[in-house]
């Protein structure tokens, strides 16, 4: 099987909102965005999490290889975009 990647890199130094399912509801984090590449991960974002978030998550890795969600762009949390990633039960 072939996959496509989404290229992350115009989202370096971006502010992110991602919108996280969880047991209480969807949740919203946002914080600014790194573009890195990790030596076992490859291309990556990193998403340095607001201090205002306080539930103990204080980065987020999204592997450009990986990422199989939705990048829209924000007119509700302050941000520049908005990842929403897919569910992991969901069949890919």
């Amino acid at each position: 099987m072939v996959r496509s990647t989404t290229n992350l890199a115009p989202y370096h130094g971006k502010r992110i909102a991602v919108l996280l399912d969880s047991p209480r509801g969807r949740q919203v984090v946002t914080g600014k965005a790194s573009y890195l590449t990790d030596q076992r991960l490859g291309k990556s974002l990193r998403l340095d999490v607001d201090d205002d978030y306080q539930e103990g998550c204080y980065e987020l890795l999204f592997v450009e290889s990986e990422w199989n969600g939705a990048i829209l762009p924000d007119s509700e949390f302050g941000c520049d975009c908005c990842f929403i990633p897919r569910p992991l039960w969901v069949n890919k």
